[in-house]
Formats: structure tokens, C-alpha cells, sequence
């Protein structure tokens, strides 16, 4: 049923509401500079529209008086009398216009987008305790403000507390308003209506607007006005009449106990609940005086929570003495750590930066040794006969294995010509002799090409597929540029070829499945020294370059820091090494890169990219430094040749500082046994100076007066936790 009784109506009034109440499919009237856009609600005596000022665009609220008694006049022209005396005040919604002489009378107001409070508490959006009680404040000192000028509502409750576009309350709804001087009675707002009000005798009192602001700070609390149950809305409807009905609500709340449910709502605090019984309270005496006291009552509530931090702080004082000193050792802690750790770093960057020398002298020995491996090959005479004598025997098949426009079938039957051709056998023979030379290096294999970068014939270990035969020319150890032409079909050579003994850059062998670098060197006939023979290959597996004594927390690295598109690739570390000696090859080693030129002596730490990869550890930081691999010019040996290479010798952060990672510790175990003393000395004295008080604990309150504004502490229940409750109370 409907609890909303303002005065009473007549039964052809009553009739003649139900009829206007259907008709809000238009307006009752239109009116002069607005268009009326929709219907926005009704009451017992009229109905609102929102409409558009045509000269200014402003959104407007219109209420129509529908009914045509001499009431209505008198209705709105007291409603009106109020709006002007409040046309100045924030704090309510504001008249705009009066249309006295229209059918039904009218009168426009500003219109408030932001819907009342009674949609806001239906939509509970989780407001905090804190949020509700600073929106109920900005409502006291808007009433506070209407009583300052002699203007009691009379009619407060959610539905008449509009809410702005800054969610800032505005009153509303003056029409059962009264000047202070006036005698005439009031009906309010079922259960926003104080119990005396409920009587057609009343004479109007500023307590009926503090019990409906208690029951409006109830409502937001909680969900529901105060003495909601079912069972006095059950006698309400059987009242034969509006003074029964008023009597049986004004019995009830007056004969039963004070609602309590906002006490079991999640952060009330005492102050606040006090501050809502005594609003609520049956008796007007026991109420605030005022709507002014109730202001006072939440600053002095605001003021008591503002106390209560220096309360906290005198009882957590040696706390935060404690809590200052274990972060200033704590600062301390960390920066002698930091230092030390900086200290340790750097001395195992400048034991790395020799050790990274070290390996690097001895990369570029071996460096050398191939150099001068290929150097002396290519010396050998009988060595440029036998490749003379298979360019010479095979020239027209040579020059069509150089033709880059040949199908793969043409190709392939041409090779296997080739490769059974005698004159090539003894060239053959001859390469497989050096492959078991014994003044020779180990190398993964020896091959030679002709003047075109065919391959002649060539010895690879282990043995893998014939490239017998197939053109080289855009490998860099053929042509002698900086990285290997992207299209293989290119034939550069014999115009563009290596012209000294040089380091190629890392290429995938075909014949073997393995990364490799070959060092290479023109071969010239021995009639005429401009005229290109070919070229003599020697070639190193990647990962096979350097013998370092490794482990797994330090080891040396080496990387290709030549700008030939594999700059940074990984060319020798110890997983490397490991997997070469499992697999028969691995394609996708040059997606390891090193970016060595951020390795300096201040910032030394990098990860491996290769950690994780086939070591024991996943992301480790590692100590690094880093030296170039140098070689002597073969004719001049003061001469100093930068290879491109580069050595990293890296060492496992966390083993390198593991000394001060202990000592840490050990600092961190003391200093948590020292806190613990503390918090044992500090509990002694607290225990000592309790039992010389007698045993009275500080935490001990005595009990409050029924009617103190400070009620007795208030457990923590959830808002819905409250609102079941009251549901099982209104079961019969």
C-alpha cells in the first residue's frame, strides 16, 4: 500500500486523481516560452513535467495543481512563498516562474538531472559510511538554512531531496511547508514523519524536521525507513480512516523499541548511531532541539575522529619510534649491501676484463694458425696443377655449372658428371690428403672453388651430403665482401673476388647442417699472377673456436661484432660446444645475439641469451667483460689486424656476490632478533604498568546512558546482513 499522506482529499478528489493519473500522455496544459517534452511523475495533487525554456535552451521542471478547489490555491501559493524566501540558497531547488492565471495552475523550477536520494538508496551503489554521512550533512545545512528563516518543511524524505550534477543535495517539495509563526497541522510522509505530526491537531515544531532527518541518515544506512514491518503496514490498511491510520502509526512507534538495524551496518561508529536514536527518539524532548544541534553533533563527532590519530599515536609511539629506526638500519642495511655488492661487481669486471684479454690473445693465435694453415696450402704447388688441370680438362662443363639460369634436374645431372670426371678425382685426392695432415690444424673441412666459385672438390668431417660442383660465388669467402649475397643465383666472381687471406662472415653450410666460418685465399696461376685460379677454403664449425676452461657460473663467449648482418651473433659458448657434440647441426643459431657494445666497465650485468637455452639456470645476470680479437699481418708482424671479433668472459652475478648475499642475511637474522627483544621489553613494561594500575585495562569504557547521544559499540555487519534481519523480523 501507499504510506505517502499529506491532507486530506475528498472522495470526488480522490476520484478525479485517479482520472488525471492516467493522463500522462500530454500535458494538462501548454505554457507560454516552454515546450513540455515528458512526463516525469505525480502526486496526490498534481503532476511534474520537464520542459525546455525556448529562449534559453535550460532544461525546466513544470508542477501542475490539477484540482480545482479553492485548496489548490492556497497549496500553491504557500509552496510559492517558500521558494521565494529560498530563491537565494544553494541548498534548494529553485523557482523559476508562476502561472497563476493558467488551467491547473503551474508553477517552474530549475530541473535537477541527477534524480532524488530515493533513487540513489534504491540503486545502492556502495557508498561508504563516510560518503552517506558527508551527503547527509550538505542536507542538515540545507534545512538548517530553511529554518534560519522561519521555514520547516514539514514533508522531508528521500523522494523530496533532489540530487544536482555534482551528486550535491537541493530540498524540494515545499508544499506541506509552515512558517514558524503558523498553527495550521501538517501530515508528512508515513515513516519519515515524526509520531506527533501524525495527528490532524499538531502544531507544527522544528523536532518533526530532525526526526525525519534521522529517519532519512536511517534509510541510507540501512536500505529501508525506520519501523518498517509488515505488520503496522497490515493494521494502516485496515484503518477505516486517516485519523485511525494516524493513530495506529503514531501508537507503534511510540509503544516499540527504537529501530536498531543501523547498528549492525559495517563502520558505524557510536557517535553516528547516537546521533540517529536521538533523532529517532518517540519523545520530542529527547530529540535534538533543533536542526542546528544535529550540525553540531556531527562536527563533534568529526572532531572526536580527528582526536582519535593522537590518541593512536600517544599508544603507538614506541611503535613508530621503532618503525623510524628498523627503516633507517634498514636504509642503512641496503647501502652497505648496494656498495659492497658495487665493490664486488666491479672487481670481478676487472678479473673478467684480464681473463676476456687472456682468451682473446689466444683466439687470435688460433686465428692465426689458419691463416697461416691457408697461407701455406696455398702455397703448394702441386695443389694449383691439379686445379689447372681440371679447369683446363672440364672448361665448357665448368661454365655451364656457373650458369645461374640451369634447372635444379640440368644441375644435378651436370654435378654428378663432374664428380666422376678423373681429372677432378686426383684433385679430390688431394684434398683429402690435407684433411689428415698432421702440421695442420683440425678443421671442420677443406674445399677449394674455381675462378667462377664453383666448387672443385673438398674433404668435410664428418661426411655429409656432395657439394660437389655447386656455385659459392655469393659467399663472402668467395667474393670478399661484407656478408653473403642475399640471392644466391648472383655471380660476382671473377670480377669481384677475395684479395688476401681474410675471416668470412657466419654462413649455414648446406653440406653439413652447422654454422660455420671460413677462412680464405686467392689462388693465382702460376704463368700469370693477375689471372684468378680460384679460391682455397678452410672452415671452423661455429661453437669450436676457443678452449677456455669453463663452468657453470663463468665462462668465455665468443661473438661476431663485424657489420656483416650477424653482428652479436653468439659464435662460441659452451652450450654451443655441448650441442654440437650431440646433434648433427643447429639452423637456428644466429637468433642468439649479444649486444656487447652496452657491456662497459659501469654497466657490466647482461643476461645470456643462451641461458636457459641448454644451461642449468633460466634468466640469470651475469658479469661481463668484453676484448677484441687482434691478429698479426701475415707479411708485417708488428702490424695489428682488428678481426671483428670479440671475447666475452662472463661470470654468474649471483655466485660472483654470494659473500655479500650472506652477510646480508646474517645481518637481516640480527636484526629481526633485536625487534624481537623490543616487542619483549615493550610487552613487560606494558604488563608491569597494568598490574601496578589494578588490573583496570585502558580499553574499558563504562556503559552509556539510554540516553546518551553515545550508544554502546556497534557490532560489523554487512548492509545486506541488516537487511535480511529486518526480513525475518517482519515474517509473521
Amino acid at each position: 500500500m501507499s504510506y505517502d499522506f499529506t491532507v486530506s482529499q475528498s472522495g470526488d478528489d480522490e476520484r478525479q486523481a485517479r482520472e488525471l493519473s492516467l493522463r500522462h500522455t500530454r500535458p494538462p496544459t501548454q505554457i507560454p516560452g516552454y515546450d513540455l517534452t515528458r512526463f516525469l511523475g505525480s502526486g496526490a495533487y498534481g503532476e511534474v513535467w520537464i520542459g525546455l525554456d525556448r529562449n534559453t535552451g535550460r532544461q525546466v521542471a513544470v508542477k501542475f495543481y490539477q484540482h480545482r478547489g479553492g485548496v489548490d490555491w492556497t497549496l500553491l501559493s504557500r509552496e510559492v512563498e517558500k521558494l521565494v524566501l529560498l530563491s537565494t540558497d544553494r541548498y534548494v531547488v529553485q523557482l523559476l516562474d508562476v502561472g497563476w492565471e493558467a488551467d491547473p495552475p503551474y508553477y517552474v523550477m530549475e530541473y535537477i538531472e541527477s534524480g532524488s536520494l530515493e533513487q540513489l538508496i534504491q540503486k545502492n551503489d556502495g557508498r561508504t559510511v563516510e560518503q552517506i554521512v558527508e551527503l547527509f550533512r550538505e542536507i542538515v545545512i540545507g534545512l538548517n538554512h530553511a529554518h534560519a528563516k522561519g521555514i520547516l518543511h514539514c514533508d522531508l524524505k528521500p523522494a523530496n531531496v533532489l540530487l544536482d550534477q555534482d551528486a550535491k543535495p537541493r530540498l524540494a517539495d515545499f508544499g506541506q511547508s509552515r512558517l514558524t509563526h503558523e498553527q495550521t497541522p501538517s501530515l508528512g510522509t508515513l515513516f519519515y514523519m515524526a509520531p506527533e505530526q501524525a495527528d490532524l491537531k499538531a502544531v507544527p515544531d522544528a523536532r518533526w524536521d530532525v526526526y525525519a532527518l534521522g529517519a532519512i541518515l536511517y534509510c541510507m544506512l540501512v536500505g529501508k525507513p525506520p519501523h518498517l514491518h509488515d505488520e503496522l503496514l497490515r493494521r494502516i490498511e485496515s484503518a477505516t480512516d486517516l485519523p485511525t491510520r494516524l493513530r495506529v502509526y503514531r501508537q507503534w512507534i511510540v509503544s516499540h523499541k527504537a529501530p536498531d538495524e543501523h547498528r549492525k551496518v559495517a563502520g558505524v561508529d557510536r557517535a553516528l548511531a547516537g546521533i540517529v536514536d536521538r533523532c529517532l527518539a518517540p519523545h520530542p524532548s529527547k530529540r535534538f532541539a533543533n536542526v542546528q544541534e544535529v550540525l553540531d553533533a556531527l562536527r563533534a563527532r568529526d572532531h572526536a575522529r580527528a582526536r582519535r590519530p593522537l590518541l593512536l599515536l600517544g599508544g603507538l609511539g614506541p611503535l613508530l619510534l621503532l618503525a623510524v629506526m628498523s627503516y633507517s638500519g634498514y636504509t642503512i642495511y641496503r647501502s652497505a649491501l648496494e656498495e659492497s655488492e658495487k665493490t664486488v661487481i666491479q672487481g670481478a669486471y676487472n678479473s673478467n676484463a684480464i681473463a676476456a684479454r687472456w682468451v682473446a690473445d689466444g683466439v687470435a693465435t688460433e686465428v692465426e694458425r689458419y691463416y697461416r694453415a691457408v697461407d701455406r696450402v696455398a702455397r703448394d704447388a702441386e695443389l694449383r696443377q691439379r686445379i689447372a688441370e681440371t679447369t683446363a680438362a672440364l672448361p665448357q662443363l665448368l661454365s655451364r655449372l656457373a650458369d645461374p639460369q640451369l634447372s635444379e634436374d640440368e644441375l644435378r645431372a651436370l654435378r654428378s658428371e663432374f664428380e666422376r670426371h678423373p681429372a677432378r678425382q686426383q684433385l679430390q685426392q688431394k684434398m683429402t690428403l690435407l684433411m689428415d695432415d698432421p702440421e695442420l690444424p683440425e678443421v671442420a673441412s677443406w674445399f677449394v672453388c674455381d675462378e667462377r666459385g664453383t666448387h672443385l672438390a673438398g674433404e668435410f668431417r664428418p661426411v655429409t651430403r656432395s657439394t660437389v660442383g655447386v656455385n659459392f660465388a655469393s659467399r663472402t669467402y668467395c667474393y670478399g665482401g661484407l656478408r653473403d649475397l642475399p640471392d644466391r643465383k648472383e655471380r660476382p666472381m671473377p670480377d669481384a673476388h677475395v684479395t688476401q687471406t681474410s675471416l668470412s662472415a657466419p654462413f649455414f653450410s648446406r653440406a653439413t647442417q652447422r654454422w660455420k666460418i671460413a677462412v680464405s685465399t686467392p689462388l693465382f696461376r702460376d704463368d700469370d699472377p693477375r689471372q684468378l685460379l680460384g679460391v682455397l677454403v678452410l672452415t671452423r664449425d661455429v661453437g669450436d673456436f676457443m678452449s677456455f676452461q669453463a663452468t657453470d657460473t663463468r665462462f668465455a663467449v665468443l661473438v661476431d661484432g663485424r657489420d656483416n648482418g650477424y653482428r652479436g651473433m653468439v659464435l662460441d659458448h659452451p652450450w654451443l660446444t655441448k650441442s654440437y657434440s650431440t646433434q648433427a647441426g643447429l639452423s637456428d643459431v644466429d637468433k642468439y645475439r649479444i649486444a656487447f657494445e652496452s657491456i662497459t666497465p659501469d654497466h657490466c650485468e647482461h643476461e645470456d641469451p643462451l641461458d636457459g637455452s641448454g644451461s642449468q639456470a633460466r634468466g640469470r645476470k651475469w658479469i661481463a667483460a668484453v676484448a677484441p680479437v687482434s691478429i698479426h699481418n701475415g707479411h708485417r708482424s708488428e702490424a695489428i689486424v682488428d678481426t671483428g671479433l670479440m671475447v666475452l668472459i662472463q661470470e654468474d652475478k649471483d655466485t660472483a656476490t654470494e659473500p655479500v648475499q650472506d652477510l646480508g642475511h646474517t645481518l637481516a637474522v640480527k636484526g629481526i632478533q633485536a625487534i624481537a627483544g623490543f616487542f619483549l621489553v615493550v610487552g613487560l613494561l606494558w604488563c608491569f604498568v597494568l598490574r601496578v594500575q589494578g588490573g583496570r585495562h585502558w580499553w574499558r569504557r563504562p556503559p552509556f546512558t539510554p540516553g546518551s547521544s553515545l550508544a554502546t559499540p556497534t557490532p560489523a555487519y554487512t548492509r545486506s546482513t541488516a537487511a535480511e534481519r529486518g526480513a525475518e523480523a517482519r515474517q509473521p
